[in-house]
Order: structure tokens, then C-alpha cells, then sequence
């Protein structure tokens, strides 16, 4: 096992030394049509072009085998930077996308307050 994919500089991957895997991702694609009304019949649709791809997926960040606050601090970076990274998602490269939002969860701590496991949602939008 290894690398199962990235954003950017945040690598995915599934190891005996470290796990940082997607899960529930979700790929939205759209196209965009026009519509030329006729008279007395049925409108045209006429083909524009295709619509930004958007990507919805979970990270699960587990202390025994990442660091959640380093890795969320990464993904912090990288939303405040407003660029866009390289998506590779199982060997396939699907552009390049701006993490567009966010969302944490933080379900343990430890005695000190430090992040031990946190369900992070991130939301990508097509960068053309």
C-alpha cells in the first residue's frame, strides 16, 4: 500500500506507518444548456458548455497515525492561499481545484486539548 492519491502537497495514503485516506467523496458534474423559446412549439436547447466539476470528501485524521492539527493546519494554508492544487484521486488526475470550504470536527482530545481525531469535510471547486 501506499499513496492512494493527493491534494497539492496533502498526500493520501494508506501505510503500516501512517493512514490519511478520502472517503465519502463525491464528484458533481454539470453541463450548461440555454433555452431559445419557438413560436408555437416546444423551446431549443442549445449546448454552452460543460460546468466547473465541484468534489465533496471526508478525511479522517487519527492521531495514531497523523498528526490532525498539522494536517488541518496544511488545509488552512492552502483554503487562505486561494490557490488551486492537483487532484489525484486512485492514479487519476482530475485538474486542478481551489478547497473552496470546509468543515471540523473534532471527536477527541486528549488531556491537554490536543486534536486526536478530527472528521474534516472538504468541499473543491473545478479551478479553469
Amino acid at each position: 500500500m501506499g499513496q492512494v492519491g493527493s491534494l497539492g502537497e496533502v498526500a493520501f495514503e494508506a501505510s503500516s506507518e501512517r493512514i490519511m485516506t478520502w472517503n465519502n467523496c463525491v464528484r458533481d458534474t454539470s453541463a450548461n444548456f440555454a433555452a431559445h423559446e419557438v413560436i408555437e412549439g416546444k423551446a431549443r436547447l442549445q449546448f454552452l458548455g460543460l460546468g466547473l466539476d465541484e468534489f465533496s470528501m471526508a478525511i479522517t485524521l487519527d492521531a495514531s497515525w497523523c498528526s490532525p492539527e498539522v494536517e488541518m493546519r496544511k488545509l488552512d494554508a492552502m483554503q487562505q492561499s486561494g490557490r488551486a492544487y492537483r487532484l489525484i484521486l486512485g492514479g487519476r488526475n482530475f485538474g486542478r481545484f481551489v478547497l473552496e470550504g470546509k468543515t471540523e470536527n473534532r471527536v477527541r482530545t486528549d488531556g491537554q486539548g490536543r486534536t486526536m481525531v478530527a472528521y474534516v469535510q472538504l468541499k473543491l471547486k473545478e479551478y479553469n
